[in-house]
């Protein structure tokens, strides 16, 4: 039997896994590998054939969503171990949840808690950038006084130095008369 989408059914949904890969757009190969390292519960026909039903497919198209998003694998595989129920085959997130929502929360979720952690140091961050800010502008109205002390100084030694030349010439005036 052939499905709208051109894939290949035996049973109404049970596929392939050359029909998932090419649903889910991963290799045969990554969906084999998968199979082995999350130990998925996939059925097998009488010829040891993987076969995937709807559920399944759905935990491989999360797996990727995950994986692209940068999960590492380990991360994902603990996630799938936690909410997995020993009477069913493995459910991510909730079914009454509309797909886009679902893939926010796949994504966002294992990254909540880094992303309060960042937000944190960055708040300690904006305190110690506006501490520095308000230590440069007192240094540099320090740094302005002593400027215009440095600067009044210097007018006076020049003053003072005007004011031996000129007393010099005076005398040596006093002294040739």
């Amino acid at each position: 039997m052939i499905t709208n989408d051109g894939l290949q059914t035996q049973q109404i949904d049970e596929y392939s896994i050359n029909d998932v890969a090419k649903l889910i757009e991963v290799g045969v190969t990554t969906i084999k590998s998968w199979d082995t390292f999350f130990e998925l519960p996939i059925k097998r026909n009488e010829k040891n054939a993987r076969r995937f039903n709807q559920e399944m497919i759905n935990i491989l198209k999360d797996i990727k969503l995950l994986s692209s998003a940068g999960m590492p694998l380990n991360e994902i595989k603990s996630r799938l171990n936690k909410q997995s129920d020993p009477d069913k085959t493995v459910e991510i997130i909730e079914d009454d949840k509309p797909n886009e929502e679902k893939s926010f929360d796949l994504i966002v979720r294992p990254f909540t808690k880094q992303l309060n952690e960042l937000t944190k140091k960055v708040d300690i961050l904006q305190s110690d950038k506006e501490n520095l800010i308000s230590q440069v502008a007192t240094l540099s109205e320090r740094v302005k006084g002593k400027d215009q002390i440095i600067s009044m100084l210097n007018q006076q030694l020049e003053e003072s130095k005007n004011n031996k030349m000129e007393q010099k010439t005076w005398w040596r005036t006093i002294l040739n008369i």
